[in-house]
């Protein structure tokens, strides 16, 4: 999490005061209306890690422990898990705007993203916040899923039924997790324009295919992306269990996808 730092942002009295026989804070990684989160090292045993408050906290005693899951290593107040430190760019910024991924690189960073999915699933625990800020990624085959910020969700991000007033629930993971692998296919999202108008355009208007934008997407990918992109939650992916199967049966069919290639400049269009 260090790469989220803009700055060395000194540590003011706004860390809890009862912690600090147990942390050392160091520096704060960064605030949001939500959450901020600290870099501190922990007393016993001189160990880095991110301490981050939030108005609402996925317990650590339910958040499970996968290789591409962030750590929970401790929960010394309800809202306040302490997770490993980790050294990693977000997603965001792993794939730069404009930019088209070969599908098998893509698809290596889609895999343990979905294989991360479905423990939390398994889990009986939904995301509920997933987007690319939230997706650390430390290597080209190596992201890793962080918390849910609640209230940090970007609009593209959230799925239909989320942006009509339901609750987040696996499902809806999965248009997140959809809109990301649009997002590391095409270079583009798959809607695009101001952020006041983007509520309308995605209930409302049809998404571009995304063999548009690339057309090395072989068209069972495509019509897989497409399904994880379904505006009703019924003809959506249930969870990433089912996306995962679909996806593990795609690469059966187009075996040339297994395995990590280079990004391209550019696809079509």
């Amino acid at each position: 999490m260090e790469s989220l730092v803009t700055g060395a942002i000194a540590v003011n009295e706004s860390f809890p005061p009862e912690l600090l026989d147990r942390y050392r804070p160091d520096w704060v990684i960064g605030r949001s209306r939500s959450s901020i989160v600290w870099a501190v090292t922990e007393r016993a045993g001189n160990r880095p890690l991110a301490l981050k408050q939030l108005s609402l906290s996925v317990m650590a005693h339910v958040w499970p422990r996968h290789p591409h899951l962030v750590t929970v290593v401790d929960q010394p107040r309800w809202d306040m898990p302490a997770m490993e430190r980790l050294r990693a760019l977000p997603l965001r910024d792993w794939a730069s705007p404009g930019e088209v991924m070969a599908p098998a690189a893509a698809i290596a960073l889609l895999l343990p993203l979905f294989r991360a999915l479905r423990c939390l699933h398994v889990s009986g625990v939904a995301h509920g916040g997933l987007h690319g800020g939230n997706v650390l990624v430390r290597g080209p085959a190596d992201p890793v899923l962080l918390e849910p910020e609640t209230g940090r969700v970007p609009v593209l991000g959230a799925a239909p039924e989320i942006l009509c007033g339901e609750a987040p629930h696996p499902g809806a993971d999965i248009w997140a997790a959809g809109v990301l692998a649009y997002l590391l296919l095409t270079g583009q999202p798959p809607w695009a324009g101001a952020p006041e108008a983007m509520r309308e355009r995605v209930l409302e208007e049809p998404m571009v295919p995304p063999r548009s934008f690339n057309d090395a997407i072989p068209e069972s990918l495509s019509q897989w992306l497409l399904r994880c992109l379904a505006r009703s939650a019924a003809r959506r992916f249930a969870d990433a269990e089912e996306a995962l199967a679909a996806l593990e049966a795609v690469l059966r069919e187009e075996p040339a996808m297994i395995g990590t290639s280079p990004r391209v400049a550019s696809g079509k269009g």
